[in-house]
């Protein structure tokens, strides 16, 4: 998780062999020129320390931004994005490749990125969905 400023959030919360590994990506939101990319992720893995508040929880919504995000590419049809690899190499900036289940593929380089929002979700069965409890 190198060029995640706040990893540490994360590494709190489920500990510190925690990956993406099984996340479903919910919403990516791009903006080109301003360099900057959002993705939503619904997390199912342990939680080991949860945070003082959260008093129940199926599964845990997680928010990064990225910024100053170049070469952007996506390879692949995947309408439901399940992570099998989240990988994050340093070079000049940082490359990060996140693969589905089925093969897509999305990669791109930045410079920082920054959790911004981590929310308990519990699944609503009068909705159908997961909803942020």
């Amino acid at each position: 998780m190198d060029g995640i400023i706040n990893k540490n959030v994360l590494l709190n919360i489920f500990g510190n062999d925690f990956s993406f590994e099984n996340a479903l990506i919910e919403h990516i939101t791009f903006e080109p020129i301003a360099g900057d990319l959002s993705i939503d992720f619904i997390i199912s893995c342990k939680v080991v320390n949860p945070p003082n508040k959260w008093k129940k929880w199926d599964k845990v919504y997680v928010k990064i931004d990225f910024s100053f995000v170049k070469n952007l590419s996506w390879q692949g049809e995947s309408v439901n994005f399940l992570v099998q690899t989240f990988i994050i190499n340093k070079t000049q900036s940082y490359e990060a490749e996140l693969k589905d289940i089925c093969g897509s593929v999305l990669m791109f380089n930045f410079e920082a990125a920054r959790v911004q929002n981590v929310k308990p979700l519990i699944y609503k069965e009068e909705y159908g969905r997961y909803e942020v409890y």
